[in-house]
């Protein structure tokens, strides 16, 4: 497995790989990772138990960005003003284009010769190699490790599809197409996380498969009892891409309960962390309710912050053709057990429909479709439940989410594979 998003890497793509890492232990005599020595100093020696992780030594624009950010002045960032730009900048659209995405973009050129070396020490030609994307620089040690041992079989992990769209975050988006085409030719098998992205890719390869991201089952007591909620919470964790995920639509539904009489203010809270807390306060700011903006935390404060809600909130897009917008935190959210309000902008999503019916999840809207009406009915459900007992509600059916977790996910698709 070459997978730069591996813990202790803070990212929501390394709950992915060590995921799979884990479960396909249970499958092969060994398992071996290859990640970055991109992570934080006080956790160097974490380590999983029975999977061999190697770090390639890296040097890209997030160990530089860790190191700069070290000058920066607490105060400045403190007080920063302004409204973020919804645009994607020159820099990001630079980093994210062919060639400089795999010199100093995630990962960069000296994490992935690193890599390759290391790779090419373990593998031969009875390897199975598994590579997630993004950053490109995965699938390129891939792509030089099976140019090396032909007979070797891989897999091309998609966690993202960006580079395929029509969504310009590239200054060169025919070239970097063409790479991703490229490796898709060269990989045995492309998997993706949801049938929406497998129907997009299947204009790119006819070897792709789903291993949809999953819940972990951690059986912790915690998230199947109901706790006792001082005031009413929706929270939510995570990026918001900037212009890509919009809370605007919850916060006018929350306004108009306020302004109603439906829900006391004082009584009532929005709890928000993540990295991009200007974005966030400059939409909330407008607003009467009480705004909590808890910047960026930790995984194990996530996990806290979300267990005490009333409701989880998930923001996401998708684009024409281009639907499954099931993230690792949509899964998170899920073995919590909490109500779940999903605002998609862009096309209905059926696959994400069924899911939520079929665990009783919540309400999955559309920004362009659904009456704030409904936002605001189901909002005012919990809360008036929460009025009765200040009791926080599990709604999930925990027995249905079994067949969304890691274990019988992965354990389907190699069953069908038949790589195991």
């Amino acid at each position: 497995m070459i997978c730069y998003a591996y813990p202790p890497y803070h990212a929501i793509g390394a709950v992915r790989t060590e995921n799979l890492s884990k479960e396909f232990l249970k499958y092969f005599p060994q398992v071996n990772v290859i990640s970055t020595t991109n992570i934080p100093t006080d956790k160097k020696n974490t380590q999983i138990e029975y999977i061999k992780v190697r770090r390639a030594r890296t040097f890209d624009y997030d160990v530089l960005r860790k190191y700069f950010s070290k000058f920066k002045s607490k105060k400045k960032s403190e007080t920063q003003k302004g409204v973020p730009s919804t645009k994607i900048s020159f820099s990001t659209k630079l980093i994210n284009t062919f060639p400089f995405s795999i010199i100093l973009g995630l990962g960069g050129i000296v994490y992935i010769l690193h890599a390759i070396f290391l790779a090419l020490r373990e593998a031969d030609n009875e390897t199975i190699i598994f590579t997630s994307y993004p950053p490109l620089s995965d699938h390129i040690v891939g792509y030089f490790v099976k140019l090396r041992y032909p007979r070797s079989y891989w897999i091309a992990d998609y966690r993202d599809a960006l580079m395929l769209t029509t969504e310009s975050i590239s200054l060169a988006q025919g070239l970097d197409t063409m790479v991703h085409k490229k490796i898709l030719n060269k990989a045995d098998l492309t998997t993706v996380i949801s049938d929406g992205l497998r129907i997009h890719f299947e204009n790119f390869t006819p070897h792709v498969k789903v291993i949809r991201n999953s819940a972990v089952l951690s059986q912790n007591p915690e998230y199947e009892q109901a706790i006792k909620m001082e005031k009413f919470r929706i929270v939510y964790t995570g990026r918001l891409y900037q212009h890509k995920r919009n809370p605007s639509s919850l916060f006018d539904a929350v306004e108009e309960l306020i302004e109603e009489g439906n829900i006391d203010k004082a009584r009532f809270e929005i709890v928000h962390a993540g990295p991009e807390s200007l974005y966030w306060n400059n939409h909330a700011e407008k607003y009467s309710f009480t705004n909590v903006d808890l910047g960026l935390v930790s995984r194990e404060e996530a996990r806290k912050l979300q267990n005490e809600s009333n409701i989880l909130l998930m923001i996401n897009w998708n684009l024409p053709n281009l639907l499954g917008c099931l993230s690792g935190k949509l899964f998170e959210y899920f073995e919590i057990g909490n109500p779940v309000l999903a605002i998609i902008d862009g096309q209905v999503d059926k696959e994400m429909e069924y899911i939520f019916d079929d665990l009783n999840a919540g309400l999955v809207s559309y920004v362009n479709k659904t009456e704030i009406q409904e936002i605001k009915d189901f909002v005012l459900k919990y809360y008036q439940l929460w009025l009765e007992d200040s009791m926080s509600e599990k709604v999930i059916d925990r027995e249905k989410l079994r067949k969304y977790s890691w274990k019988r996910v992965v354990h389907d698709f190699l069953e069908s594979q038949e790589v195991a």
